[in-house]
């Protein structure tokens, strides 16, 4: 986001890695998309860019601002992107309560690349008041 950068660790050998890490990023106001970036990781050459997909915040901060100030405990949907070919999500995505927090589940596709796709959790977190 802007000109934050955070990366993963590397998974060797595998053409369907699972990270399941937590990267923390700040959301500017105005929002501007989540930009992700995938390569192979290469030790004698540069690394291979192999696809990029970009992610509208805007739909989860909406949601997280009609419910600023709320308390909500357990489970329950807010809204549903629908999975279109300018937004490059391949099925539709859920904003939610997921035990108290608002999360949005993300399957996109890889541009730039013949195929592959993304899926990840965006989970809203205020920053601690200072």
């Amino acid at each position: 986001i802007g000109d934050q950068e955070v990366k993963t660790r590397y998974i060797m050998n595998s053409l369907n890695p699972t990270w399941n890490e937590v990267l923390r990023l700040s959301v500017p106001n105005p929002p501007q998309p989540l930009k992700l970036q995938v390569f192979d990781r290469d030790y004698f050459s540069a690394d291979d860019k192999m696809g990029d997909a970009s992610i509208d915040l805007n739909p989860l901060l909406r949601v997280v601002k009609l419910h600023e100030g709320l308390l909500f405990n357990g489970n329950m949907n807010f809204r549903k992107v629908v999975a279109t070919k300018e937004n490059g999500m391949l099925k539709d995505s859920t904003i939610q309560l997921k035990d108290g927090e608002i999360v949005q589940d993300v399957c996109i596709k890889l541009n730039n690349v013949e195929k592959g796709q993304i899926e990840l959790e965006l989970k809203w977190r205020p920053l601690p008041a200072s």
